[in-house]
Formats: C-alpha cells, sequence, structure tokens
C-alpha cells in the first residue's frame, strides 16, 4: 500500500533502469531457451535480411551518423546494446509511472509488457522497416514475441520492486 505523498521520482526511475537492463538479461536468456527448443528456428524468416530489428536499427543509427552500417566485429555488441537500452529506457518509463500511478504495475508487469509488444513489436518496427508487417508474420513469430515481452515484464516488475526497497532507505538516508 502507498503512503500519500511517497511518490518518488528519481526512485522511480533509477529502479526501473536497473529493473529494465535485468529484465532484458533475461528476456534474452528466454529468447535463447525458446530457440534452442524451438525445432522450427532454423525455418525463421525475420525479413529479407534475417538479421534481428535491434541490429537493423543499430544499422540505421550508424548509416545516418557515420554513412555506412555497423562493421562485422561489431554487429553483435551493437545490437545488444540496442536491446539493453530499449530495456533500461523502457524500464525507467515504466518505474517513474509506477511511482505515480501504482495501477501501471497490475499483472505483475505483463499488462505493461504487453502493450509495449503491441507498439513496439507489432506497430512501430514493422512501420520503420526493421520486421515484416504484423500480417505477414507467423503466428509462432507473434507468439514468441508476446511471450518474450511477457517475461519482460514479469522480470521488470519484480526487478523493479526489489530495486525500489533496496533504494528507499538509501535515498532517505542522503535527503
Amino acid at each position: 500500500m502507498r503512503v500519500a505523498g511517497s511518490r518518488d521520482l528519481p526512485k522511480g526511475i533509477l529502479a526501473g533502469v536497473a529493473a529494465g537492463l535485468a529484465a532484458a538479461f533475461v528476456m534474452n536468456e528466454f529468447q535463447a531457451l525458446w530457440t534452442a527448443l524451438s525445432s522450427s528456428s532454423a525455418d525463421d524468416d525475420e525479413g529479407t535480411s534475417g538479421d534481428p530489428s535491434t541490429l537493423k536499427a543499430a544499422d540505421g543509427i550508424s548509416t545516418s551518423l557515420a554513412g555506412q552500417p555497423v562493421p562485422e566485429p561489431a554487429r553483435k555488441l551493437a545490437a545488444s546494446l540496442a536491446h539493453y537500452l530499449t530495456g533500461a529506457l523502457l524500464g525507467g518509463v515504466y518505474g517513474a509511472a509506477a511511482e505515480f500511478f501504482p495501477g501501471v504495475t497490475a499483472g505483475l508487469g505483463v499488462r505493461y509488457a504487453a502493450a509495449t509488444w503491441v507498439t513496439a513489436d507489432e506497430m512501430i518496427v514493422p512501420l520503420l522497416g526493421l520486421a515484416p508487417p504484423p500480417t505477414e508474420t507467423k503466428l509462432v513469430d507473434h507468439a514468441y514475441g508476446f511471450v518474450s515481452h511477457a517475461v519482460f515484464g514479469l522480470s521488470l516488475e519484480f526487478a523493479r520492486r526489489t530495486m525500489a526497497t533496496v533504494l528507499s532507505p538509501r535515498l532517505r538516508a542522503r535527503s
């Protein structure tokens, strides 16, 4: 139960960013497990180049800034960086929102993750040309995306709660 006036934006953002990084890691591990257990992973079609959308985004940014895509030795790192930065950003927004609108945590983060999946994976990523449109995506790939985001959301909420608890006494002591 939240005490009236106990909203703490810096704590919410900090807890959310840390939780977003942790949740991005858990999501990666879940996706690696899904891929390892999936017999159809070799048949997956992730678009014309087969690169993940995080790498396509990194290539787009690199091309805009440097005039060329991410060089081969840095491609895996660039994709990971894009993934973790997205996780941190989504976590920071979630943590801040949780401080002022506790209802955002309903569903243990899964509701937020589902909204993120629909908005990002099903709408924005295809609109940016980083993935095929949802109508051209296999049902199993939609399921993979949704479940991956649900894992992210659950991990995000549990990590956010833990971090908020850890940070509360430390931030109060500095005041």
